[in-house]
Order: structure tokens, then C-alpha cells, then sequence
């Protein structure tokens, strides 16, 4: 996001990864040498219709997919969560799917003893014995699992089955966002196929053809 001092954030996507691309050719990134023991590549960009999708999706490459990210092309960047990127994935783009066999959640501790995910939202506020027994202080992230999760539009996410199962390593930097706990949960009864995002596409192809745009 900064090159020489040059900040990239009130770029597009579509210029960063250009940018990108054309700074990593004019190094010696993509050779092996013995200050460069491993080759540093930009992967493949395509474009978001059904032909750069299935590309994208059924293309065999020389390094292991972990699903497929969608970006805005005009967007700027933004730091934490964003609706311009997202990352979709299936048994079959990526060897980590399901990550777990049993449902958890990384939550960071507030203040008032709330447990909160990256967005912000309280999924269990504890009492003091709970804080000190566990040796837990401001700031840390803590290893939850859960036995389901239950949404309703008129009141705030929820997490049924709660229980602590340990204090994360400092080496981890931040907690477990609610899409990610929404996209493991889901990913177990398995998830939206690629299909249904092809469809998506040619049904809003149809209706730009209808519009004559």
C-alpha cells in the first residue's frame, strides 16, 4: 500500500494491482537466487463474468488454491472490512474449507469485561472471577467454541453454546470476524456453490440487456 513513500490507499484496485505487477517486474523477484530463495509472483487476475470466474475456478496453477477473492475494481482501499473484497471458497478451491471439525471463534476482550469480534460486536460479556480465573486482560484474544449460531434481523448476532477453551499466543494479531463465523458455519452444510454465483452473474447480464446498458 506504500511504495517509496508513495501511499497507494486513494488508488483503485484496478491501479494497485497494475502498480503491483509492474514493480514486481522490474526486480528479480520471480528468480531464485540465494538472497531470493523463493520465487515471488503476482496470481492471475480475471474478470468477474462466468468465463473469468470459471477460469479462475477450474484452472490448474503451480501453486495451491485457497478459494477465489473478489475485488472492486474502482474501489478504494479501506482498512479492516470492507463489501468491496471478498473471499469465496469451496471443498474444491480450497484444502481448508472447513478448518476445524468443531465450531470455534477468536474474540478479543473489552472493556466492562465484553468479549467482542473484529466488527465490534459483543458475543459474551463475562463477570470478573470469569476474567481473573483465566488470567485474561484488556486486549487479548481468547479461543471460543460454539454449539450454533442464531441470526434475526431485529436483534444482534448470537452465539448458542459458548464455552472458553483458551487464551490465544500474542503472535496473533486480531479476532475472528462475523462473516468468517457465518461463511465456517454455513461451509458445513456446503456453503453457496459456484453455480449459484454463475447464475447470479448471467441473471444480472439478462437484466443490463434489458435495460440496454
Amino acid at each position: 500500500m506504500c511504495w517509496k513513500g508513495y501511499l497507494l490507499y486513494n488508488c483503485t484496485t484496478e491501479f494497485r494491482l497494475y502498480w503491483m505487477r509492474d514493480k514486481l517486474s522490474e526486480g528479480a523477484t520471480a528468480t531464485v537466487t540465494p538472497a531470493n530463495p523463493f520465487r515471488f509472483l503476482p496470481i492471475p487476475c480475471y474478470e468477474s463474468d462466468p468465463g473469468g470466474v470459471m477460469a479462475a475456478y477450474s484452472t490448474t496453477f503451480s501453486f495451491l488454491k485457497d478459494g477465489l477473492l473478489f475485488y472492486m475494481k474502482a474501489g478504494h482501499y479501506n482498512l479492516g472490512l470492507s463489501p468491496l473484497a471478498l473471499v469465496w471458497k469451496d471443498a474444491n478451491t480450497s484444502r481448508f474449507f472447513v478448518y476445524s471439525a468443531k465450531l470455534s471463534i477468536v474474540l478479543r476482550l473489552e472493556t466492562n469485561n465484553e468479549f467482542v469480534t473484529l466488527e465490534g460486536i459483543v458475543l459474551f460479556t463475562a463477570d470478573y472471577d470469569f476474567v481473573q480465573h483465566n488470567e485474561l486482560s484488556e486486549g487479548d484474544l481468547a479461543n471460543f467454541s460454539f454449539e450454533q449460531h442464531e441470526m434475526d434481523e431485529k436483534q444482534s448476532p448470537h452465539l448458542s453454546g459458548l464455552a472458553f477453551v483458551k487464551r490465544c499466543s500474542p503472535q496473533r494479531a486480531l479476532p475472528d470476524s462475523w462473516t468468517k463465523i457465518l461463511f465456517q458455519y454455513n461451509a458445513r452444510s456446503g456453503g453457496i456453490p459456484i453455480e449459484h454465483i454463475l447464475e447470479e452473474f448471467l441473471r444480472l447480464a439478462f437484466c443490463q440487456l434489458l435495460s440496454g446498458q
